[in-house]
């Protein structure tokens, strides 16, 4: 058995009354989702199972959500039955639809597949879709065993538009691995950016705000490539990266930049696979922090403790006891146990060299050139006998073609 999905589209006013609700009530701006009751008398709204705890998981992933109510007394629905039948929501708008679309397969998927070890549950997903501009709704249902059903949900009941690959966003709590956790420390804060960036982003989808919604993802990426790099390169990062890439690309597409005679592609996800970076070189002359003296020539070891140290400043302004700049400690004043460490003076520098591993692991590539031999490979005959070098737009497709 597969899922089925039917559609069909009624006036408010029709569909209101069919379920005897008021339909003002179906319509409130500031909700994003309703759960409504499976059946009603004049005195009761009588939910389904499962009704509190949709409305909790859809509020907990960022689409507000509540019961219906309009005065009635509310009761649970008893039913026994090996079926599913989750209870009827309603949504105002396609990106609310699509946001309760991907929340509601990721809810089926913990509940019902996560741990299954016997044939899946059949389950029946009703959703409303108000169109409060021109009065109607449109009745979404798929009914099916659980997997299937989970994944016409994921895939979106509108087209893949922002708006329900947001959904699937929203659904995997916005991020492809939210369990992760940098060990770097700048790189935890910069993963925690990242993950602000995408919040924000998210938010401004459903405005309507494709511009900044744009930028912030964008932003997103950049973020999780600082992370990646700080972080000593950790394949659950790359791989975020590129499910968020391949999200963007989708949403937005990634037009390459052309500057000074070339295409170039400043995709951070793109740029995440070139290994290496920059680091500065030259010559100096390394000093001991205990005693002033030329390291090669004095007594004291690197690393070594020494007590009776007397506290003072390098003339770049570097405390001999803690090698920090800003300190409490007092000029002329003697400490015990201070590590020995060399002071760089006279430094010349006279070169910049490109390394596997430098100091900075940001410190590395921004952008890079693209020949026309590589475009010339990546173009289908038609497209190349259309190209025109500097005025064709071109496109990065990385994150499509690649999982990190």
């Amino acid at each position: 058995m597969t899922a089925t999905y039917t559609k069909n589209t009624e006036s408010i006013h029709a569909a209101s009354g069919e379920l005897n609700l008021a339909y003002e009530k179906l319509l409130q701006p500031d909700i994003g989702a309703l759960v409504l009751p499976a059946t009603t008398s004049k005195k009761h709204l009588v939910f389904a199972a499962y009704s509190k705890e949709i409305a909790d998981t859809l509020s907990s992933r960022g689409l507000p959500a509540c019961l219906y109510d309009d005065g009635r007394e509310r009761r649970d629905l008893i039913q026994k039955s090996a079926d599913v039948i989750l209870p009827v929501l309603a949504v105002v708008g396609a990106p609310a639809l699509n946001i309760t679309c991907g929340i509601i397969g990721a809810w089926i998927y913990d509940k019902f597949l996560r741990r299954a070890t016997k044939e899946q549950s059949t389950i029946q997903v009703e959703i409303m879709s108000l169109n409060a501009v021109d009065g109607t709704v449109t009745k979404h249902r798929i009914t099916g065993p659980a997997g299937d059903v989970r994944r016409l949900l994921e895939g979106g009941l509108t087209g893949d538009t922002p708006d329900s690959a947001r959904a699937k966003h929203v659904a995997n709590g916005g991020t492809a691995n939210s369990n992760f956790t940098p060990s770097d420390p700048k790189a935890r804060a910069v993963y925690e950016s990242a993950k602000a960036c995408q919040r924000e982003g998210t938010l401004l989808l459903v405005e309507q705000d494709t511009r900044a919604a744009e930028q912030r993802f964008r932003n997103a990426l950049e973020h999780l490539r600082s992370a990646y790099l700080l972080d000593g390169r950790p394949h659950q990062l790359s791989r975020e990266m590129h499910v968020l890439g391949q999200r963007v690309q989708g949403w937005f597409s990634c037009p390459l930049d052309y500057e000074n005679g070339e295409y170039r592609n400043a995709c951070p996800v793109y740029l995440s696979h070139y290994v290496g970076g920059f680091s500065i070189g030259g010559t100096g002359r390394a000093i001991c922090s205990i005693c002033g003296q030329p390291m090669l020539d004095c007594e004291h070891v690197p690393g070594e403790s020494y007590d009776r140290v007397i506290a003072r400043r390098s003339s770049g302004g570097l405390c001999n006891i803690c090698a920090e700049e800003a300190c409490n400690h007092v000029g002329g004043t003697t400490y015990d146990g201070v590590r020995a460490f060399g002071i760089m003076t006279d430094i010349e520098l006279d070169h910049i060299a490109y390394v596997s591993l430098p100091e900075d692991p940001l410190c590395t590539f921004c952008a890079v050139p693209l020949s026309k031999a590589q475009i010339k490979r990546q173009l289908s005959p038609d497209e190349l006998a259309e190209f025109i070098y500097g005025k064709t737009r071109l496109y990065c497709t990385h994150c499509h073609q690649c999982e990190g």
